[in-house]
């Protein structure tokens, strides 16, 4: 078992590991093995306006996102009262559905749209590809001692708003944290629905990366996975830090 672990974990960290390393070559291609190193490409993911504001677009689209999807899970597992349902069929009908089908759906919407209102879709469709992981671990805690937990609440004299954000909240809070960062990092690294709703000069960074790719192998792109890894990290551990003591 210890060895399968071992495999596991090398066949995961494998191509992080050769990412990284592409960053640093200063060829303009992809070429392997890097025997210079330089920073070249993490220079030009930082300084040029283009990526700089796909990156930070996608960012706030995919916060936006995550939290869309996370208020719409706490709502449907309420009204299913946390139990799987026929209803929950059709909650998870968007990951079961190939994501390019979902993004034609929505191409004549966004072209009925006015003009540079098209990120606003796109929000809700991320929103919607989240919702059903963030149902799935919300939905397990809206169970009916948490149902009870809210109507003692009112029994004390606290209103429906207090008894959910004094009660509810709280309970809820290790699984809508893990909800939210799921569903936000799934819609930051979502590049079908941005190549099909993204107008020019609102490219996030996924619609911005692949064409890029189509017509040449840049390490810039490299650069760009391993900063995004970076700050992946440094969320990741600023979040357990914060937040570990919920998950004990």
């Amino acid at each position: 078992m210890r060895l399968l672990w071992i495999a596991a974990t090398l066949l995961m960290m494998a191509p992080l590991v050769v990412t990284l390393w592409l960053s640093f070559s200063p060829d303009p291609f992809f070429t392997l093995p890097v025997s210079d190193w330089s920073v070249r490409w993490f220079t030009q993911a930082v300084t040029g306006e283009q990526w700089r504001q796909a990156f930070f677009r996608s960012l706030w689209m995919a916060g936006l996102s995550g939290a869309l999807a996370v208020g719409l899970a706490i709502a449907a597992a309420w009204v299913s009262r946390g139990k799987a349902s026929a209803w929950w069929a059709l909650y998870l009908l968007p990951a079961c559905l190939p994501q390019v089908a979902w993004a034609m759906g929505l191409l004549p919407m966004a072209g009925a749209l006015p003009e540079g209102s098209r990120l606003c879709l796109l929000v809700v469709a991320q929103a919607l590809l989240g919702f059903p992981v963030a149902l799935l671990l919300i939905g397990l805690r809206v169970d009916a001692a948490f149902r009870m937990l809210l109507a003692a609440a009112a029994d004390l004299g606290a209103s429906p708003a207090q008894a959910w954000w004094r009660v509810g909240l709280p309970r809820l809070f290790p699984a809508v944290a893990a909800a939210f960062l799921l569903a936000a990092t799934l819609a930051f690294h979502e590049p079908v629905l941005c190549l099909f709703l993204c107008q020019p000069g609102e490219e996030t960074l996924p619609a911005l990366v692949w064409p890029t790719l189509r017509s040449s192998l840049t390490p810039v792109v490299a650069a760009l996975a391993s900063l995004t890894m970076g700050c992946g990290l440094v969320i990741a551990g600023w979040a357990l830090g914060v937040f570990g003591r919920w998950f004990r």
